[in-house]
């Protein structure tokens, strides 16, 4: 029973380190992309406070979705594991980067919640309706069932 509860905590904490890194490494590139745009002068300075919100919903997302679909039928769970450490990193880099200066907070928990989950979702959609996955198959079950 230990070793099956720690095969399990194993699969969690590797398919949430996939996917951390998958999403810090889609943050990195579309800030990079991001800061290429402004010193290029294609777009003004000023516009990057509104790039901010997409770029942490596609990163979130994109690593949320990353560890839904290794981590098999429980999905919302790893996206919410996947959350949480994401938001501990970029609180920690933000605590090293500007001495624990915090700006909206609340905004960013928000935003990077809300699309794990909404990737977890998705990510469970296909899973928990294997036998009506699209096609009307009451007529067969039923015919099946009288064999």
């Amino acid at each position: 029973m230990v070793q099956k509860n720690a095969g399990v905590l194993k699969k969690y904490i590797t398919t949430s380190v996939i996917g951390i890194l998958v999403s810090m490494l889609v943050l990195l590139i579309m800030t990079t992309i991001a800061a290429i745009l402004i010193f290029g002068e294609r777009i003004r300075e000023n516009m990057m406070y509104y790039l901010c919100v997409p770029i942490l919903i596609v990163a979130s997302f994109s690593g949320a979705a990353v560890t839904g679909k290794l981590s098999g039928e429980r999905c919302i769970i790893a996206s919410v594991i996947n959350a949480a450490a994401c938001i501990l990193l970029l609180m920690s880099i933000n605590m090293i980067a500007y001495d624990g200066a915090y700006e909206n907070v609340g905004g960013t928990v928000l935003l990077i919640l809300g699309s794990s989950l909404g990737a977890g979702l998705l990510g469970l959609r296909n899973k928990t309706n294997k036998y009506h996955s699209g096609k009307r198959t009451k007529g067969v079950r039923l015919y099946k069932m009288h064999k």
